[in-house]
Order: structure tokens, then C-alpha cells, then sequence
């Protein structure tokens, strides 16, 4: 999962260097959005795993089932 987050924010920073070259950015400022883009995707993407990771342990368990009234006849 660790890579798969890494992998999607470089594609960020890639896209973000790709802009300023073709918007003729300073190089300052491309680095700095480039630097930005990549840290953001990889903080959201960190929380989105977090919360994907929690959901199960957080969900309410369910009831156990009530295997001796289903088992056969009572005696009366």
C-alpha cells in the first residue's frame, strides 16, 4: 500500500514539474509546487489508508448466534 501511495504522489509531482515547464515557471517556483503537490497527495493518501485500515475495527460486531434454540426439540 506504502508504495502504491508513493507512486500516485511522484505522479503528482511529475504532473506539477510538467505544468511549469509548459507554463514557463521560474524554477523556484516550480520546485515549490512541485514539493507541495507531492507532499499533499502523500498526507491525503496517508489519511485515506488510515481510515480504510480503521473502518473494521471500528464497525460493531455483530451478534452471536443462538445455537441452542436452533439445535433440535426442548424438553418440556
Amino acid at each position: 500500500m506504502h508504495q502504491l501511495v508513493q507512486s500516485i504522489a511522484l505522479m503528482a509531482a511529475l504532473a506539477a514539474v510538467c505544468a511549469g515547464l509548459w507554463q514557463d515557471w521560474a524554477l523556484l517556483t516550480t520546485l515549490k509546487k512541485a514539493l507541495l503537490a507531492y507532499l499533499g497527495i502523500f498526507g491525503l493518501s496517508g489519511v485515506m489508508v488510515l481510515a480504510i485500515r480503521l473502518v473494521p475495527i471500528l464497525e460493531k460486531p455483530e451478534p452471536p448466534l443462538e445455537t441452542a434454540a436452533r439445535s433440535g426439540p426442548k424438553d418440556r
